[in-house]
């Protein structure tokens, strides 16, 4: 019931009865076909940004997977379609009931739940994109496979601090402090580094940049540490 107050007057309006019902849940039903289609995009695109190309029935579990590491333009499409597919069939169910109760409640029911929900996500999808607009940084298990990979190379005695930064979809930068032995020349280093550069950048292709510094071993073993604290926070 509406209440419209002009002067002193007060009007009060009964909430009209539902009509085309048929119709409306026609256009919901086809609204949701295209939303499929649109979400399916969407997941696809997000298993594209994580390197893993992926079709059929497996790619929401996969696309859920490496949501993390997809573009905030991929991720923002994937939360808008979800949002609208749930939109839709919570109108579609409320017009339903609607329908068969005869009580437009469920219809203003089902408007508020959509508006609720619209915010949630849009305030969850506002803070993904400014954790990667402000340097997000890489998976840990990204980290250390990379972390890994370096301390097998030749003449890298430890890896004394490694840090990522996103910038763009599945590309990063990597900041490496590598140590290594103090009777190394400054060319032997040079080529140390541009080396252990190289061989980053061809086994991890979303490592797109790469700076390496190598300083004298030390005797604390950092990598392993580091590994550890990883392994601590993720319990």
């Amino acid at each position: 019931m509406v209440l419209c107050g002009r002067g002193s007057d007060a009007v009060y309006l009964n909430p009209e009865e539902l009509e085309y019902v048929s119709l409306n849940l026609g256009i919901i039903g086809a609204s949701i076909t295209f939303e499929l289609f649109s979400l399916y995009s969407a997941l696809q695109g997000i298993c594209q940004d994580g390197g893993r190309p992926t079709g059929g029935f497996r790619v929401f579990p996969e696309a859920m997977k490496l949501l993390s590491k997809a573009a905030p333009t991929s991720r923002f499409i994937f939360f808008e379609d979800t949002a609208a597919l749930l939109g839709l069939v919570i109108a579609g169910a409320a017009l339903l009931i609607s329908s068969a109760t005869g009580h437009t409640v469920y219809d203003g029911i089902a408007s508020i739940i959509i508006g609720i929900m619209l915010l949630i996500i849009g305030f969850y999808t506002a803070k993904q994109n400014m954790d990667s607009i402000t340097g997000e940084a890489a998976d840990p298990e990204l980290v250390c496979m990379v972390g890994d990979f370096v301390k097998t190379l030749p003449e890298i005695t430890d890896i004394h601090r490694i840090k990522t930064m996103r910038v763009g979809p599945a590309a990063y930068l990597l900041n490496l402090i590598v140590e290594g032995d103090k009777d190394l020349t400054l060319a032997e280093v040079d080529d140390i580094n541009f080396r252990v550069k190289m061989e980053i950048e061809k086994k991890f292709p979303e490592i797109r940049y790469t700076h390496v510094t190598m300083i004298e071993q030390d005797s604390t073993d950092n990598w392993s540490e580091y590994c550890r604290n990883v392994a601590e926070a993720e319990k």
